[in-house]
């Protein structure tokens, strides 16, 4: 499966999520920000961060070592399409995100988002400006516990970028070029694809091919 196709079942997905008496036919989105956006994409999470009524996405992209690779959010037009954001920090800063969690975390009655991050970076928070804009959190442990702030500004292209530098993501490209089996050894790429408990890892979590 396209990395594209993940973002269209999302859609599907979430169609699933009524009340379990209701008859419920799913149609594959195609067209639209949201189904035609590509990356290397760990997981979502939902939430109406401007309070309009309708449920908003943002996604995790994965490989910070790619210019294109800046987490997504969203907007849902009330209309059943999306609109990607591209402005803010919230969108623009470059790391290996893996999880997301909308919440409300000073009570201001605005969702705020934690954002988790791999390869020993600190973790992003963002507090929600209630005007559709995000501002980062940056003091206190919660955004201070990694190793370094994120990945460095990359390359004018979409190629990755191999460093020899002591940094958290140095040899990030090699890395993410072997995958580390169960027992914590590089092993040589494969093809091929297998579901579920599979993928790619930086921490010896999984082992084998991700599917793509």
């Amino acid at each position: 499966m396209k990395i594209a196709s993940r973002l269209s079942l999302i859609l599907i997905l979430a169609g699933a999520l009524g009340p379990a008496s209701a008859q419920v036919t799913l149609t594959r989105v195609l067209e639209g920000d949201l189904a035609t956006d590509t990356g290397y994409f760990w997981s979502c999470a939902w939430g109406d961060y401007d309070q309009d009524g309708n449920v908003d996405l943002f996604v995790c992209n994965s490989l910070g070592n790619v210019v294109s690779a800046t987490n997504r959010l969203y907007h849902n037009n009330g209309n059943g399409t999306f609109t990607r954001i591209t402005t803010g920090t919230l969108v623009n800063e470059r790391a290996d995100s893996s999880t997301a969690v909308w919440g409300d975390f000073d009570n201001d009655g605005d969702l705020d988002l934690f954002v988790s991050n791999n390869l020993g970076l600190n973790n992003w928070l963002y507090h929600n400006e209630s005007d559709g804009t995000f501002s980062k959190v940056t003091a206190g442990a919660v955004v201070n516990d990694g190793a370094g702030p994120s990945v460095a500004p990359g390359p004018t292209s979409t190629t990755t970028e191999t460093s020899t530098s002591s940094s958290p993501t140095a040899g990030l490209a090699a890395r993410r070029a072997s995958p580390v089996s169960s027992t914590g050894m590089m092993v040589a790429p494969t093809t091929g694809c297998s579901c579920g408990s599979s993928g790619p890892s930086r921490t010896g979590r999984r082992s084998g091919p991700r599917c793509e």
